[in-house]
């Protein structure tokens, strides 16, 4: 399938889960049955017939489920929007509706209904990034749970494995990039022109938004001269993150994977192209903080008293917003068995913190410059949207920009 950003949004808005992931059914059901026989057939089962983590060769039974989902309950809680919470929801159904999960029915028909729109208390950020399963287990908690009677073999670890929590951090975090990056390009347009890298489509598109270029006798800064480079790496970056987490959504994310009558220990939990994404549009983010910092410093009026602090407070900002050293890919959790992460979901919170520096900074431009038209900046998003994300509806990148991630209450 595609079209997966689509389907997810979608879905998350309305309240209801798409049809694809209904026509799934029958594969649901057919991968549960091979699990089932699998199960039968080996003595072990990593999660279905033993405990997890570093406890794999520890056996368990149906009856030890809630005991595992309950130990990975930890961290520090904060509150979710119920938005957040469906937009989960839709990501996991999303990636159990391509297979290989051996989830039962019952489970999947209870993740179908956990689109309920309420916010939950939970540690959504406390996540070593090999398979995020502690804000996964919270999730699970207060949207699939309230539906079961009971939980069966396997349970948990086909609702708490897979790449689908940072996958919808991820989601929120670029649509809020996209949002803001067209902020920033459209606060620039009205003085930087755009002359360089013609019959170049990521720039083309936002030549008639731009400045024509003026003869000059003293060089202009370089951030005023010529927009075209940064528009080049603005664009690139946003699709290239979008693309990645369509590519996430559409893959089959679980472990034990049940294929080919067997049960595969593999990793398919793992994302590093979201992760490799992300930190290069949070770079981009603040490619663009820094131009609109220099916005603010060119044309703020020094000889006014208000306009005096506005440069100092947007300096301030951009530091508040500079880079940050991610953990290591590698370590020892689990004693040694979770030793690779993917650091997608980490990366997507740091993502929408830079982001909030990029929109700190639109708001001392406005404050201290001028807001700009209402229906430009409409016609700038719509323009950036189509561009970077063509088969989603601006309406719903609309959407799944106003969802907040958690975060920490201190």
């Amino acid at each position: 399938m595609t079209h997966g950003i689509s389907r997810v949004l979608a879905a998350a808005r309305s309240g209801r889960p798409a049809q694809e992931w209904l026509n799934a059914r029958a594969r649901i059901a057919e991968d549960r049955e091979m699990a089932l026989s699998v199960l039968h057939s080996q003595e072990t089962v990593y999660g279905f017939s033993t405990f997890v983590g570093h406890l794999d060769s520890v056996g368990s039974s149906a009856a030890d489920q809630r005991r595992i989902l309950d130990a990975h309950l930890v961290g520090v809680c904060m509150d979710a929007s119920g938005a957040f919470l469906d937009l989960v929801s839709a990501c996991k159904a999303e990636q159990l509706s391509q297979g290989g999960s051996g989830i039962r029915e019952q489970t999947y028909e209870a993740i179908l209904d956990s689109f309920t729109g309420e916010s939950a208390s939970g540690s959504w950020l406390a996540s070593y990034s090999s398979a995020d399963v502690v804000p996964a287990a919270w999730w699970a908690t207060a949207r699939v749970l309230p539906s079961l009677s009971e939980l069966g073999a396997g349970d948990v670890i086909c609702l708490i494995n897979g790449s689908f929590f940072g996958g919808a951090c991820a989601i929120v975090a670029a649509a809020s990039a996209m949002y803001a990056i067209s902020g920033a390009l459209e606060r620039l347009s009205p003085v930087a022109p755009l002359i360089t890298l013609k019959d170049t489509v990521e720039v083309d598109v936002f030549r008639p938004f731009f400045a024509d270029e003026k003869p000059v006798s003293v060089q202009l800064p370089v951030s005023l001269r010529d927009a075209a480079p940064a528009v080049l790496t603005l664009v690139r970056a946003l699709r290239d993150s979008f693309d990645a987490i369509e590519g996430r959504l559409s893959r089959v994310s679980c472990n034990p994977l049940f294929a080919d009558n067997g049960a595969h220990s593999q990793s398919s939990f793992l994302d590093f192209e979201t992760t490799r994404s992300l930190r290069g549009l949070s770079l981009a983010v603040q490619l663009a903080s820094g131009l609109v910092q220099r916005l603010i410093t060119h044309q703020v009026d020094g000889s006014n008293p208000f306009g005096v602090q506005p440069p100092k407070i947007a300096s301030a900002a951009l530091l508040a917003g500079r880079a940050r050293s991610l953990p290591a890919f590698v370590g020892d959790d689990s004693r040694g068995v979770e030793d690779l992460r993917d650091l997608a979901l980490l990366v997507a919170a740091e993502l929408y913190i830079s982001v909030g520096v990029l929109r700190e900074l639109c708001e001392i431009y406005d404050g201290s410059i001028g807001v700009p038209d209402e229906r430009r900046s409409q016609a700038f998003v719509e323009s950036l949207s189509r561009l970077v994300v063509p088969d989603v509806p601006p309406d719903l990148m609309s959407f799944a920009a106003q969802i907040a991630l958690p975060h920490r209450p201190f």
